[in-house]
């Protein structure tokens, strides 16, 4: 039940903050025009509200594109609450430092707010691996560190929820995120070279990175 309501809480900030909206956006400029079908695999999925988004986002009368999504996390708690929230797309318990799946299996890969989980050897296997598996590119999404960041999302988690784990992992979360340069730098170290891979600081407090092959430059 805490799980579950701590899960229900990140969901609603994601909306409150307008990440959903910021994250589809960024994953469909990724996609060649006139796209039809897209497999987008969503690593750490934790709420699993970002796959539900995206499904619904590029079905809209704009795009007509008929997606499907693979929802994957570590952690058996939650890949039971992302199979309640997504029943008819494929979840699957995988370490994204070592995906089972093969190179260009994928259009598509969001990671977002699971960076900061990892440590720098971690990451970099991780940005590895999503350029490996995605045949168009990768969206990466987290939060900046700073202490000015952790007072603002103590605040945003004491005044928006009652949740224990609420109130403990967001701030957390800040003290071990990383900042765009460094995350730059991880991306260097898995071998994503200037012309690939780029990320921008995005306010509040957090920053977007995005990975085109040189093949779809």
């Amino acid at each position: 039940m805490e799980l579950a309501e701590n899960l229900a809480d990140i969901a609603r900030l994601n909306r409150l903050m307008g990440t959903t909206q910021l994250l589809c956006r960024a994953m469909i400029k990724l996609l060649p025009l006139n796209t039809q079908t897209c497999i987008a695999l969503d690593l750490g999925t934790g709420a699993a509200d970002w796959p539900s988004a995206f499904i619904r986002f590029t079905a809209g009368q704009s795009l007509r594109i008929d997606t499907q999504v693979i929802a994957a996390d570590l952690h058996p708690a939650v890949l039971d609450y992302a199979r309640k929230q997504l029943p008819d797309s494929l979840i699957l318990g995988a370490d994204g430092t070592h995906l089972p799946l093969r190179s260009n299996s994928v259009d598509l890969i969001m990671c977002a707010q699971t960076l900061h989980h990892l440590t720098p050897v971690r990451a970099v296997d991780l940005l590895r691996e999503m350029a490996r598996v995605s045949r168009f590119g990768f969206v990466l999404f987290d939060l900046t560190r700073s202490r000015l960041a952790v007072t603002a999302v103590q605040i945003l988690t004491t005044i928006t929820s009652r949740n224990r784990l609420t109130r403990h992992d967001g701030p957390l979360s800040v003290r071990r995120a990383y900042q765009p340069k460094e995350v730059y730098a991880l991306a260097i170290a898995a071998g994503l070279s200037q012309s690939t891979f780029h990320v921008r600081a995005v306010r509040p407090f957090r920053w977007l990175a995005t990975y085109r092959p040189l093949s779809q430059i």
